[in-house]
């Protein structure tokens, strides 16, 4: 049998069979202007906070710092764009496609734009001219990207900005995603997550002495977290302490990654509670302009604000000289101080008992959550205190820490005790006779609370032995 396809559905049949190629379509992009783009404004970070010994809190990094020396490295070689005497001419030229690799299927197409350089990701185009003008620099990705936009290495006497768009492809629309308008030749960069597809870099003069030479690339990360892009205080990740505490996960995607979160207080709230839990990252807090580092790593620090409600600024960076991994995480807790404990309980391991309260053998068990003072929970609290009296060894106190959820469950072993009372009690559910030895006085207690604010004593019994009687049936001697 022979079967036959017509012209239509043997090109329709081709196309579906075929992969899909970038296009080699050159698009006109419209003008663009400065007063496109108000760059966020930096937070006011004057205000200074103090630790929990009562120290100023100074005399960090810089907070506007950019590591353009590593951004430099990782950009690696730079592809020679425009070196001209008439700018103008060169600028007037179509360019061909970036690649003519493969695509997948779900990704837009790659296009060239007409007036614009292209450049790969990870690479840069440098730019070489005798007055200030307009330029324009495009690359790709296939995939989904965290885009480190950067101007670098701007000559004495020249002030570029740099704005950064994405190609709608769906659209035919220029979408300003962002930008960097730092003052004089110093470096500008703008890190933003982007969709797959065609990013669009302008350089923007402001002044220019020739000759004028910078460059613009970027740089492109797969593995970033949920929380980007929040590189710097006026992109950071907000947390309110009014409506909760807050533990994040997150990770950094490259060695100039700086994750940044601003907490904000709650009206009442004077004080904030912080936490950073890794093996290859570093806290800093922003005080007087700068970041500080906090340490110790992994454990609880209490930082008082300039005001109450006051935001403050927390920085997650790779600590200098680790290797980035983007598979390492790192946990951070921003909260209030906790403020009162909620549906606590104090279990003996004697389960069920013989007499009435608490019975304890060898282990006596607190439980409980810890919350502020909006009864929110307080993750990874610090300063519960529980504590026993015996007999036998005088007063226990330990500490019992909070967990994520601001639970924590915390067993004191206590010593076995010898002699005391003896009674015979009768167990219903076995039908057996107990003999049973306890101590039954008023130095076995138990207490427990926030830092020194600790509860009454209560009263436990604490049992020394039980054996069970077999010569003995219920009776009036077997209660």
């Amino acid at each position: 049998m022979k079967y036959h396809l017509d012209l239509r559905t043997f090109l329709l049949v081709s196309a579906l069979a075929s992969p899909q190629l970038s296009f080699a379509e050159s698009i006109q992009l419209p003008d663009i202007g400065e007063s496109q783009h108000e760059q966020a404004q930096l937070p006011d970070l004057s205000g200074v906070l103090v630790d929990g010994n009562g120290a100023v809190l100074g005399n960090g990094e810089s907070i506007t710092v950019v590591n353009s020396a590593e951004l430099l490295a990782l950009l690696g070689s730079a592809t020679p764009a425009v070196t001209v005497e008439n700018t103008s001419e060169k600028l007037g030229k179509s360019n061909a496609a970036v690649s003519n690799l493969l695509t997948p299927l779900s990704a837009p197409p790659q296009y060239s734009f007409n007036n614009c350089y292209p450049f790969n990701i990870g690479s840069a185009n440098t730019f070489s001219l005798n007055s200030a003008q307009l330029t324009c620099s495009n690359t790709y990705s296939a995939t989904p990207i965290k885009l480190d936009s950067v101007i670098v290495g701007q000559s004495v006497g020249t002030n570029y900005n740099l704005l950064v768009y994405f190609y709608n492809h769906n659209t035919s629309a220029l979408e300003l995603k962002g930008g960097s308008t730092n003052t004089g030749n110093t470096d500008e960069f703008f890190s933003t997550v982007m969709p797959a597809g065609n990013y669009i870099l302008y350089a923007v003069p402001q002044a220019g002495v020739a000759p004028i030479n910078y460059a613009v690339g970027a740089l492109g990360w797969s593995n970033y977290d949920a929380y980007e892009s929040n590189e710097n205080p006026s992109q950071a990740t907000t947390a309110n302490g009014a409506s909760g505490n807050y533990v994040v996960t997150g990770n950094s995607d490259n060695p100039n990654d700086r994750d940044v979160f601003a907490y904000t207080a709650g009206s009442t709230q004077t004080v904030v509670q912080v936490r950073l839990t890794s093996t290859a990252h570093t806290l800093q807090v922003a005080s007087g302009s700068s970041w500080v580092n906090l340490t110790p790593n992994g454990q609880t620090v209490s930082l008082t604000l300039p005001s109450a409600g006051a935001t403050v600024y927390f920085q997650v960076r790779p600590t200098v000289g680790t290797t980035v991994n983007p598979l390492i995480s790192y946990q951070l807790s921003m909260s209030n101080p906790p403020a009162s404990i909620i549906n606590y309980s104090v279990v003996g391991d004697v389960q069920p008992g013989w007499f009435p309260g608490t019975e304890v053998s060898t282990a006596l068990t607190f439980n409980g959550t810890v919350v502020d003072q909006f009864n929110h929970a307080v993750p990874f609290a610090q300063n519960v205190v529980v504590r026993a009296r015996t007999a036998e060894e005088g007063t226990v106190t330990e500490s019992a820490p909070a967990n994520a959820s601001g639970n924590y469950s915390h067993t004191i072993n206590l010593p076995e005790c010898f002699g005391g009372e003896t009674m015979l009690r009768w167990d219903y559910q076995y039908g057996v006779c107990w003999e049973v030895d306890y101590h039954d006085d008023q130095l076995h207690t138990y207490t427990f609370g926030l830092d020194a604010a600790l509860g009454a004593n209560v009263q436990y019994i604490h049992v020394c032995d039980a054996t069970i009687r077999s010569d003995i049936d219920k009776s009036i001697e077997c209660q």
